[in-house]
């Protein structure tokens, strides 16, 4: 990657966290030099828009199959977007502002892989909650912003804007516009959300966020409601099977409940570990 996200440090991140999330979880404020597989989320609200997008990567997965290739698509754009806005609010407590008017997928390229990132409109972060750090003594009016059901609140109203107002139309219109279930989409963005969370616990660097990251994994997959996701039903935690071991894995993985269609990708191509038609 270049030094393309050291141009500007937007203000309200530190130098460290905004490395982070240009360099490991591919948020950028950067136009990409590749228009052709570049697009405004604005864009792939409109099911004509979406289409002519998925038509246009057609040369990146050398597949003319739109269903195949949504799902490839989702894949990685449910990458950049809650892999970023989730850490940031369990790490670091502050939001991202991923409404879908302020976000355009910019295409970029590893070598040969096409990993595109998120481009933010408004980079600031919003506040989520206020900790006291090391040393520092909270006034009356500050802890006021402490309050457990007001952080509770504020962060139930971010995590609804990047799944019911983010991902839900997103996954709505690419759905209409290339035929394919909106389930496999959910459960594409569903396993980074565990992938997220089950990395941070399995980090020591992160011991001091366990408490936080544990509560807000449980949260995620266990009690939050189908409405924050825009659905008749959690998503997250519709997807989130027991691990188990399967045949051609040594660790045990959760089995996809939906075929992501990664089997279309080719001739030699076969159903990956965790497909669930593997066992059908």
């Amino acid at each position: 990657m270049n030094d393309q996200h050291y141009q500007s440090l937007p203000a309200g991140w530190t130098a460290e966290q905004w490395k982070v999330l240009t360099e490991q979880l591919r948020l950028t404020t950067t136009p990409s030099d590749d228009p052709q597989h570049s697009v405004s989320v604005a864009q792939l609200l409109d099911e004509e828009g979406a289409l002519r997008y998925v038509q246009q990567l057609g040369d990146i997965y050398e597949s003319e199959d739109l269903p195949f290739i949504t799902s490839m698509l989702a894949k990685r754009y449910s990458y950049m977007i809650v892999a970023p806005a989730l850490y940031a609010m369990t790490v670091f407590g502050k939001g991202i502002d991923v409404t879908p008017e302020h976000c355009t997928l910019e295409s970029h390229f590893k070598g040969d892989i096409w990993l595109p990132h998120v481009r933010l409109d408004k980079p600031e972060p919003m506040a989520l909650h206020l900790e006291p750090e090391a040393g520092q003594v909270l006034s009356e009016q500050d802890c006021g912003c402490v309050d457990a059901d007001a952080a509770q609140r504020r962060r139930e109203q971010y995590l609804a804007t990047i799944f019911a107002g983010h991902l839900q139309p997103v996954w709505s219109s690419l759905a209409r516009a290339a035929g394919v279930s909106r389930a496999i989409l959910w459960e594409n963005a569903a396993i980074y959300v565990y992938y997220v969370y089950e990395t941070l616990l399995a980090d020591p660097s992160h011991d001091a966020y366990r408490e936080r990251i544990e509560a807000d994994f449980a949260y995620l997959t266990q009690e939050a409601p189908a409405s924050l996701f825009g659905e008749k039903w959690n998503p997250l935690a519709r997807f989130n099977t027991p691990k188990r071991l399967s045949a051609g894995s040594d660790q045990p993985k959760r089995i996809r409940k939906t075929c992501c269609l990664y089997y279309l990708s080719g001739e030699d191509a076969g159903y990956c570990s965790v497909c669930p038609k593997r066992e059908a």
